[in-house]
């Protein structure tokens, strides 16, 4: 597809046919970014889906609007775009393509205790938005239904009222529309197949490439459906339908950086509600269990954000985890967002160290485990299946693991989808114990396979006699 900002007619079917009805598609919006698509997203059971525009009529010949897809096949990887886009930085696998990793936090206005790490993502957006490089960041910012959605901030202000990580699920085409309406220059925040779905727009879209003129990109584990908030906040005492607003990461200054709480707000006929606990104590919560993971996300091999000009994260690794006030990780590839982080280091308004591109692996192991050796199994099993699936940098493999492994993988792909599906009988019957109820015997079977052999035979060798003595 040739840059261009004319709209000819889209062929859309082979998108639908593997893409979208394989189950991988994101929800990120930007086939219905392009001028004059005649897909639009709606949010269904809790996540976003493509719906067609009626009457649509598919031409013989047309540009593919699938070519803007991240999980397309016909779109390019992240090791090329990145390739491309910054060739001046010094490859790594697994972090890209950069010019420096730091760890660190912002010193100043409060913007380390407004976030849920150590601030510095709000920071370099608005040393953006003040020196006047940017007229607004395209971000997810509260909402009321649903409880969050992109939106631009235009001041200081906006930008500082909407920190935080956002658990849920969001679609950028109404800001892709801003941005092509309203000439400006722009930054856009998202997780990593975002933020290439952006690069992948832009390649064919003359107007988007010349607004967005900063990618920022989150580390991300997975994305989840409502389910999760909604899940949180019932546990909490506000039901689904009553829930208005989730602070999924509130810090706990007597805790290490990763021992968060969690905090609703919600209100019905009789009274407003504000409740909070540590999300360690919540069922669910675990993110190794993938409760309402989206599927696309068991196949994406991009953790670094590796076609954003910077990446910021979490500083999961000695000493930074032990901080409750919270440490960024940062992967910088842009060289004007390197200089303007030396400038913060320099006039103290950011605490910096350099690490390396190991250090942010080892702050990310277990998704990086995940997205290597377990995405190899997953697409071994799913070739053997004979389905379609993304093509992706990770070649698919059964032999480098061993059974107990694959059993983990396998058991994660299960209690992902089944969350889901048992998450939304249960807002039908009105019964979270309906859910907890269902979920638990695949949650601790799961957590039994951490458990080393020995201990996994003797608690068959107990429950088999307990049968026999009570026979």
């Amino acid at each position: 597809m040739e840059r261009t900002s004319v709209h000819p007619p889209y062929r859309i079917e082979p998108l639908l046919s593997t893409v979208v009805a394989g189950g991988y598609c994101v929800g990120c919006g930007a086939c219905a970014s392009l001028p004059g698509s005649p897909l639009t997203m709606v949010l269904e059971n809790g996540r976003y889906r493509v719906k067609v525009e009626p009457d649509y009529v598919e031409p013989d010949n047309g540009p593919d609007i699938g070519e803007v897809c991240p999980f397309y096949n016909a779109s390019r990887n992240e090791s090329v775009i990145g390739d491309e886009l910054f060739p001046g930085g010094k490859p790594d696998e697994g972090v890209g393509r950069h010019l420096a990793v730091y760890a660190g936090h912002v010193t100043r206005d409060n913007y380390r205790q407004e976030g849920s790490s150590g601030g510095m993502t709000t920071y370099v957006l608005a040393e953006l938005l003040t020196r006047g490089e940017i007229d607004a960041v395209l971000h997810v910012r509260r909402s009321h239904n649903p409880l969050f959605k992109y939106a631009p901030s235009l001041t200081l202000e906006e930008l500082r009222a909407a920190p935080k990580s956002r658990y849920y699920p969001v679609e950028f085409s109404d800001v892709m529309e801003f941005a092509r309406e309203r000439a400006g220059r722009y930054a856009l925040v998202g997780v990593p197949c975002f933020i290439k779905a952006a690069r992948l727009l832009a390649e064919v879209d003359s107007v988007i490439a010349s607004r967005i003129v900063y990618h920022v990109s989150l580390v991300c584990g997975h994305l989840k459906t409502t389910g999760y908030a909604e899940m949180l906040g019932w546990q909490l005492g506000v039901p689904p339908r009553e829930l208005s607003t989730i602070d999924f990461r509130s810090k706990d200054p007597r805790r290490p950086a990763n021992r968060y709480r969690v905090e609703v707000e919600g209100s019905n006929a009789v009274e407003n509600l504000a409740r909070s606990a540590p999300a360690s104590e919540l069922f669910g919560t675990d993110w190794g269990t993938g409760f309402f993971k989206l599927k696309a996300c068991d196949y994406c091999d991009d953790i670094a954000g590796e076609t954003a000009d910077i990446t910021l994260g979490d500083a999961w690794i000695p000493p930074y985890q032990y901080d409750p006030a919270g440490t960024n990780v940062a992967v910088v590839r842009n060289s004007r967002l390197a200089e303007l982080l030396n400038q913060g280091r320099e006039d103290q308004s950011l605490k910096l160290d350099e690490v390396t591109p190991e250090d942010f692996k080892r702050s990310q192991a277990a998704n990086f485990r995940h997205r290597r050796e377990g995405l190899a199994y997953r697409l071994w099993l799913t070739d053997l299946a004979s389905t379609w699936r993304p093509t992706k940098r990770v070649l698919a493999r059964h032999d480098h693991i061993d059974r107990t492994r694959q059993r983990i993988y396998e058991q994660r792909v299960l209690l992902a989808a089944t969350s889901i599906d048992r998450f939304e009988e249960a807002k039908k019957l009105g019964s979270l114990e309906y859910f907890e109820r269902s979920m638990k015997p695949l949650v601790d079977g799961y957590y039994r396979l951490y458990k080393p052999l020995w201990r996994r035979v003797a608690g068959k060798a107990k429950r088999l006699l307990a049968r026999i003595f009570r026979a």
